[in-house]
Order: C-alpha cells, then sequence, then structure tokens
C-alpha cells in the first residue's frame, strides 16, 4: 500500500519541506513505537483507520511481553479514568496478560471482519480473540449499525485481509460487496472489485501523515497511564505491568469495583452514575422515544450479515473468538421502546450466530437488572468491566473456555 503512494509521499514531503522530510525519514511504524507501544484506547479516528500502525503496537507489545489479546468493540472500550476500566485494571497488576483495545465509537462489525482477518494475516498470540458486542449496532429502529463505515475504513487492514491465504476467496468478495454497499469501495466490474474512491484513499494517506507526527510529537514518557477524556497517543508499557505473575481474585475484585460504583452514585435507584443521570437521563429518554420499532423488521439485516462475516473469517482463520455479549440496561431500556421482548430476540439471534460458527459466547445478558452494572443506560461500570474481564481472563489465559 505504501509502495502505491510513493509519489504521493514525494510530493507531500517536498511540499512541507523539512516537515515532510522528517516524517520520511521516520515513516516506519515498527520504528516510531517500539519504545512506546501501549495506547489506552484508540479513540482518534487516524488510529483506528490505520492497521500498519495498531499492528506494530500489538507486535511490539508481544516482543516486550506485555502478552496483549485482541479484544474488538466500540464505545464500551472507553478510557474511562476507574481503577477497573480495562485500561487501568490490565496494566495496574501483572495478571500476565493485557489486553489492546481495538476500535472506537461507532465502529461495527464489518470493521472488525476486516481487522481480524488483517491481523491473522500474520499471526495473533494464541490463536484467540475477543468481540465486545453492542445492542444499539443492531437495531433497525437506531438508524446506527453502518453510518460510520467511511469514516473508520482501513485500505491498509483490506489490503492484508485480501492478502490473508487461509481466507476463501468466496469470504472476501462477501466482505467486498458489503463494502460496495456502504459506499467504501465502488465498481461491480471484477477489474475493480480491490478499488478503493479516490476520497477514501486521499483520506487514509492525509490520515497516516497526521498519526506519524502525533505519533513522534505526542508519545509520552510517563510510567503511568497517560490519557485523557478522548484517549491516547503512545506511551511505553507501565512497569507495574511487569513482574511476578499473580492470579487474579475475581471475587475480591468484584466486590471492590461494585463499592466504587456505589460511591458514584447516589442520586437514583439504578445504580448509574450520578452525572450521568442528572445531566442524560432525560435526554436520553426523549431521544429514544422516537425510535420507531418494527417487530417484522427489529434488526439491521445488513449488520447480522456482518457479524456473521466477523465470525466466518475468525472460523477460516483458525482463531478462537469469545463474543462478549453485553446487556443493556434494563431499567433504562424498559421506558423506550425496544422492550424485553425485542431485547430477548437481538440475544437469542446473537447466540443462534455464535452457535453457527462454534464462537464461544460470555452471555451476560442475565445482568439487564443488576444494580450497579452500568454507569448509564448500555457501557458497563467498573463493576461490570470487572466481571467481562474475568470473561476474557479464563478465556485468553485457559485452555479457551470462559465460564
Amino acid at each position: 500500500m505504501l509502495k502505491r503512494f510513493a509519489g504521493i509521499a514525494a510530493g507531500t514531503a517536498i511540499a512541507l519541506g523539512a516537515f515532510g522530510t522528517f516524517l520520511a525519514v521516520n515513516w516506519d511504524y515498527d520504528n516510531l513505537v517500539k519504545d512506546r507501544p501501549y495506547v489506552a484506547y484508540t479513540n482518534y479516528s487516524e488510529q483506528v483507520r490505520d492497521f500498519d500502525y495498531q499492528r506494530a503496537n500489538y507486535d511490539a507489545r508481544t516482543e516486550q511481553g506485555d502478552n496483549p489479546v485482541l479484544v474488538f468493540g466500540s464505545s464500551e472500550l472507553g478510557p474511562e479514568r476507574g481503577t477497573y476500566y480495562p485500561a487501568k485494571f490490565w496494566t495496574s497488576s501483572n495478571y500476565g496478560m493485557n489486553i489492546q483495545a481495538c476500535g472506537k465509537a461507532y465502529v461495527t462489525d464489518l470493521w472488525d471482519a476486516v481487522m481480524i482477518g488483517a491481523f491473522a494475516k500474520d499471526g495473533i498470540n494464541n490463536n484467540k480473540v475477543v468481540i465486545s458486542l453492542s445492542m444499539p449496532w443492531f437495531l433497525s429502529a437506531t438508524h446506527y449499525g453502518n453510518e460510520f463505515q467511511g469514516r473508520t475504513f482501513s485500505p491498509s487492514a483490506l489490503d492484508a485481509f485480501l492478502d490473508n491465504n487461509e481466507l476463501s476467496d468466496d469470504l472476501k468478495d462477501e466482505v467486498l460487496t458489503q463494502l460496495r454497499s456502504h459506499k467504501v469501495m465502488f465498481g461491480s466490474n471484477p477489474l475493480l472489485q480491490s478499488v478503493r474512491s479516490f476520497d477514501t484513499v486521499a483520506t487514509a494517506f492525509e490520515s497516516s501523515v497526521h498519526l506519524r507526527y502525533r505519533t513522534i510529537t505526542q508519545s509520552s514518557d510517563s510510567d503511568s497511564l497517560d490519557y485523557g477524556a478522548y484517549g491516547s497517543y503512545n506511551q511505553k508499557i507501565p512497569s507495574s505491568r511487569f513482574g511476578e505473575p499473580q492470579t487474579p481474585d475475581w471475587d475480591e475484585i468484584q466486590q471492590l469495583a461494585q463499592d466504587e460504583v456505589k460511591k458514584k452514585s447516589t442520586n437514583n435507584d439504578m445504580g448509574v452514575g450520578d452525572k450521568w443521570y442528572e445531566n442524560n437521563y432525560q435526554g436520553w429518554l426523549w431521544y429514544t422515544s422516537g425510535w420507531n420499532v418494527d417487530p417484522d423488521n427489529l434488526l439491521d439485516k445488513s449488520e447480522i450479515e456482518e457479524f456473521q462475516l466477523t465470525l466466518r473469517t475468525c472460523k477460516e482463520a483458525g482463531l478462537d473468538v469469545l463474543v462478549v455479549l453485553n446487556p443493556v440496561n434494563g431499567m433504562c431500556w424498559d421506558q423506550c421502546p425496544v422492550k424485553q421482548e425485542y431485547r430477548n430476540a437481538y440475544y437469542d439471534t446473537i447466540r443462534e450466530c455464535c452457535a453457527a460458527y462454534d464462537a464461544q459466547v460470555a452471555d451476560l445478558s442475565g445482568y439487564e437488572d443488576t444494580k450497579y452494572f452500568f454507569r448509564d443506560s448500555e457501557h458497563p461500570s467498573e463493576y461490570g468491566w470487572s466481571i467481562i474481564n474475568q470473561a476474557i481472563y479464563e478465556f485468553y489465559m485457559g485452555d479457551g473456555e470462559s465460564e
């Protein structure tokens, strides 16, 4: 991919003068991130778009003994500052592993399929990946699932996906068809099937230049987690991550996590965060009241198909996959048009898809009405994450089975 844009890169270097030359000399991500390969959360679109950047971080973390498992998801992976959210939890102690959070808000299944296939081309630790699902992706009423494909599309990931010889041509054709349906790609002629629009390519190139600049200028040498409300650029793996491996006491961890959540939930009976309840709850009720639920068209057919493509990618690549079936806050969602019967239909559909592709499921749907499990209408709190973290740990560090 970079060779294709050598001329563009050279022109950019000339136009930008010394800055362009500096970037060209320091172009290789392997060199840029080798001393600072840890990113708490790839919330910046330029990070999500650039597979080569994510692969370089993953390889460097693996070489340094961080043992990261790839966890694909969206906004629930965000860099909340609590002790039991994933970024701080996995780096503040040495449990023999870490996670590499892959995704950002509005990233959905088609992105996951392409990225997983791309990572699998050159190998994945333990041949295991985790996929964290969000119900709003799949609901026709939300008009959510496929609106942001163009903003997160990664040409370098697609190149690696298409070059992965373990994946069938039929699978690749179906993924390309879905990409074209979202106007990320164009052309029905076989000669044009892997051609991206100029705008997509230009955006990816501009994004890559910007990301390299940010990686050079905004990486951190801090030995503690260094991230803001919106994410982070690169830093060293905190030294607290290393040392004598420990075995987590999940009962104690989950009790402590619940105690933390209780301190932040004092003005409502649902156990959600005080700030969200005070500032956002009424707005959420108003927003969701406009959802038009059609029982005959409850789930977005395209998103279901793309989830199946993701599972199929894992299966063809020989990967064990854990699907985290995240619940939504039933105490909130009972007050919106997506009632329990509709949510149960979603949970059933996901279970059926996973069974069809031999994917393991961490089924957390039973936590819908569990006080303190959520920080808002759907995102897990520290307590919720302590339960998810246990499922990930048992899957990745065990024999591949998660209870």
